[in-house]
């Protein structure tokens, strides 16, 4: 199975399998408070000639942090991400 390897800015690694689904969360202001808002889950696709970096791409530029569908305990910080590379 296709996979990418995610790096973030404290040596960590998350490796994420093509159509494993992502739970983005994104900060929101609303009554002039900061609250945080999970958004619907997003599938990490593959691309034929430029593999899963549009995918994951698409996905860190759109929300603050993110975690894994079928983990909630923990989550990952967007703008930690320092290197995305296919497997």
């Amino acid at each position: 199975m296709q996979q990418v390897k995610i790096t973030f800015s404290n040596n960590e690694t998350l490796v994420l399998e093509e159509g494993q689904r992502i739970a983005p969360i994104s900060q929101l202001i609303h009554n002039s408070e900061n609250i945080t808002s999970q958004q619907p889950s997003y599938k990490i696709g593959y691309h034929i000639s430029a593999g899963f970096i549009p995918s994951v791409t698409e996905l860190i530029c759109s929300c603050d942090f993110f975690r894994l569908l079928e983990n909630e305990n923990k989550i990952y910080k967007s703008s930690a991400v320092v290197s995305i590379e296919n497997l």
